[in-house]
């Protein structure tokens, strides 16, 4: 039965490592694959939009911008 030692004696980490590494968990597979897809999204979404806002701001942004109208 559930006691004091047993609360006391679990371990959260080995828990975590043994449930986000089995692949038979199911929200061990949701996990990985909400980790790849926020990864993917920063490298292909983000960072290229982070470089587009830079590039249409400020006096070099005037010229890119205008050329881009035009």
């Amino acid at each position: 039965m559930f006691g004091i030692d047993a609360i006391t004696n679990f371990d959260l980490s080995d828990w975590l490592l043994n449930s986000l590494f089995n692949i038979q968990n199911p929200f061990a597979i949701y996990f990985w694959l909400v980790t790849i897809i926020i990864i993917l999204r920063f490298t292909f979404i983000i960072i290229p939009l982070v470089k587009l806002i830079s590039l249409f701001s400020g006096k070099r942004g005037a010229k890119a911008f205008s050329a881009f109208l035009s």
